[in-house]
């Protein structure tokens, strides 16, 4: 079903791309039914016939996961420190210490303490997110819960993501029926859990808001996509 209703959204902004560009059978005496339904999108699409990615946009992006976004998939920075601790914020960390702030969320983080730790109960709703300072493509994350003992048993287990272009309006990695995804995160100690997505977020702010922890929500993490 998902692939049909793809290409028959294709087929028609072709045909509508066709006729924005003069192509279809204005010039022939007969007009079919077709292009009368079709005639309010005309003058619409008239304004912007040249700028061919606004009517990319009128194909949902499930549409084109067979396109290659990312010819060179990788890390994006945030366990080799490209990404820089001032771009790394949340919305708490544990008693405004430092020490657990979120530039410690990078992953395979060591010492003490090894990851970021929200505040705890006076953050019930908490977030950590990247700031990429230009628009990436992000096609996975990999996630660790805390790693130094005895407080490694401290580790998210289940989360959702949220995205943005510019830091303010957020959109929801959803499913299909509109509900928030909720993605798997860890179980076992300093584990390393690899989540992909079902397509590449193009984002500069990517959040990630914990939903279920074990003890405590901390957790350390890496952005796997392309620049």
């Amino acid at each position: 079903m998902v692939k049909m209703a793809c290409l028959l959204v294709a087929s028609v902004v072709v045909l509508v791309l066709s006729c924005a560009n003069s192509e279809c059978s204005h010039q022939h005496n007969t007009t079919s039914a077709l292009e009368i339904a079709l005639r309010p999108l005309y003058s619409q699409l008239e304004t912007f016939k040249n700028q061919l990615h606004v009517v990319k946009a009128l194909i949902p992006f499930h549409c084109r996961l067979g396109v290659r976004v990312c010819s060179e998939e990788g890390p994006l920075g945030m366990e080799d420190g490209r990404i820089p601790d001032g771009s790394i914020t949340a919305s708490s960390f544990f008693s405004n210490d430092a020490n657990y702030a979120p530039p410690r969320a990078r992953l395979n983080t060591q010492g003490f303490p090894a990851a970021w730790a929200d505040a705890g109960q006076s953050d019930p709703n908490p977030w950590i997110q990247v700031d990429f300072n230009t628009f990436v493509y992000v096609t996975a994350l990999i996630t660790q819960g805390r790693g130094d003992p005895p407080y490694n048993v401290q580790r998210v287990t289940q989360y959702q993501v949220m995205f943005s272009d510019d830091g303010e309006a957020w959109s929801q990695e959803s499913n299909e029926d509109g509900t928030p995804t909720k993605f798997p995160g860890n179980i076992v100690i300093d584990s390393e859990v690899t989540t992909r997505f079902s397509r590449a977020i193009h984002t500069r702010f990517l959040r990630i808001l914990p939903t279920d922890w074990t003890s405590h929500c901390s957790m350390r993490f890496e952005v796997v996509g392309c620049y």
